[in-house]
């Protein structure tokens, strides 16, 4: 399950780097956050997560949820902090499909094996050398204090609950997309090994097919990285018209963003209505998604953004 998110880890990293933006909200007092979550929550915005509150009514009902945007590889502290957050909230909403086909897992093959060796490459430089919190998730699924699991009883008494919030989207449209986005990184790799080996002349590359795939690949990641840009520099209404506008020419940020948080939004109101007894949720997307995830949960369910109490004393 960890190759799935080497591919975003390595685009949302670049983005943090540029950007250290954080989200905090901006409305209520957040005082169903126990004191641990709280403390830890604070912890976790000064390292390699941006942290969201969210409030609203579910059929009636208030919940709650904590959008956690992450860089999928991270470092030791990061990863040290995930793991703690995830011993704290019962229920995850991942950013996740619950499973891949035979067929999709062939045809996603060459991509995978692309996108984990430039995120090797990018974690070994940096120092990032931990796995997803997303990846993480699925290895604490049991909540006991005593770790009855790792002594041989596998009889969880409080086991977590963990929702893939990508189920139901198009298996087609993922394949694409995970294939899309190794195609953009690995041309201009490929196209230079070739051109500067001699395995490929330079009057093929000129040749209209290859020369306009490579321009078309160029510029669908160039879509990606200004609709990214306008997202984090707080304009989303242009970012939404850019993705909707670009869809038919370039489907790879609609997809990567739009596409996949509605579905993800949509999953986790349908959540709170499969574990009632939970009122809270604690949901790990990579960090181009809270934004918005936000909106659509403003948007379409009427929840509200909130703040997060300072673990420093007034």
């Amino acid at each position: 399950m960890s190759q799935t998110y080497h591919h975003k880890g390595f685009r949302a990293a670049i983005l943090c780097l540029l950007f250290t933006v954080v989200t905090n909200g901006y409305t209520a007092d957040t005082h169903w956050l126990s004191e641990p979550q709280t403390k830890l929550l604070n912890t976790a915005l000064k390292t390699d997560y941006t942290v969201s509150l969210m409030s609203g009514e579910v059929d009636g009902v208030k919940r709650n949820i904590v959008l956690l945007g992450e860089i999928h590889i991270k470092g030791g502290l990061a990863d040290a902090v995930g793991r703690r957050l995830l011993e704290l909230f019962p229920l995850r909403g991942l950013e996740s499909v619950p499973s891949e086909s035979p067929a999709a897992k062939f045809l996603m093959t060459p991509a995978k094996i692309t996108l984990n060796s430039s995120a090797a490459i990018f974690g070994t430089l940096l120092c990032r050398n931990y796995d997803s919190t997303i990846v993480t998730a699925e290895d604490i699924c049991c909540l006991d204090s005593d770790d009855s699991e790792a002594e041989g009883n596998h009889h969880c008494q409080n086991p977590a609950i963990n929702l893939y919030l990508e189920q139901g989207s198009s298996q087609l449209a993922h394949i694409l997309g995970i294939n899309a986005v190794a195609a953009t990184i690995a041309t201009p790799i490929l196209v230079a090994a070739a051109k500067y080996s001699g395995l490929v002349s330079p009057s093929t590359l000129s040749h209209p097919v290859p020369y306009w795939t490579i321009k078309y690949l160029n510029l669908s990641q160039l879509s990606l990285l200004a609709d990214t840009l306008l997202d984090w520099l707080n304009f989303p209404n242009a970012a939404e018209h850019l993705r909707t506008f670009a869809a038919p020419v370039f489907p790879l940020p609609y997809y990567i963003t739009s596409y996949r948080n509605r579905i993800m939004v949509d999953n986790i109101i349908q959540g709170f209505r499969d574990y009632p007894e939970q009122d809270t949720m604690l949901v790990i997307a990579g960090m181009a998604h809270p934004p918005g995830m936000a909106r659509l949960l403003e948007k379409n369910y009427g929840f509200e953004q909130e703040t997060l109490n300072s673990e420093e004393p007034e």
